[in-house]
């Protein structure tokens, strides 16, 4: 199936830097077709007041294929040789699709979402580094039962 097709090109990641705001960097896997076209990117972007965040998209007819788990245990695995602890809050504004981010990957509604100057203010959920990186672990063996 697709799927199938589809293995070659979750290889070809980049890791790079936010050039918008260089007083943070951002850790961004993209994933393109051969013909150049970006499909999907994941980023983890360490900020101020310790409040790290994160943003994802996959097109919609290439969702459910896998690319999600992949971007972020590939991500994962590139921040965690900089020694990041696993308690490592991450934060993400839920403009996004919540059934992603509560549904598959566990986040839990932020208690300090309406706290002023708390870490984490002004975003929806949280989990941590430690808990992304364990999911994308699962969900990558989940992946390859199914397709293979």
């Amino acid at each position: 199936m697709f799927a199938h097709n589809m293995l070659p090109y979750l290889k070809n990641f980049v890791v790079g830097k936010n050039l918008a705001y260089p007083e943070h960097d951002t850790y961004t896997v993209y994933v393109n077709l051969t013909d150049g076209t970006e499909i999907a990117y994941f980023s983890i972007t360490p900020g101020n007041n310790h409040t790290w965040s994160m943003n994802i998209s996959v097109e919609e007819k290439y969702q459910g294929l896998g690319i999600s788990a992949k971007m972020i245990h590939y991500c994962c695995e590139q921040i965690d040789q900089l020694h990041v602890f696993r308690d490592q809050k991450l934060f993400i504004d839920t403009d996004a699709n919540t059934d992603f981010w509560v549904g598959h990957l566990g986040m839990q509604v932020n208690p300090d979402l309406d706290t002023p100057g708390a870490e984490g203010n002004g975003y929806e959920l949280v989990t941590t580094f430690g808990h992304v990186h364990e999911w994308s672990i699962r969900a990558l063996e989940s992946y390859k039962r199914r397709f293979n």
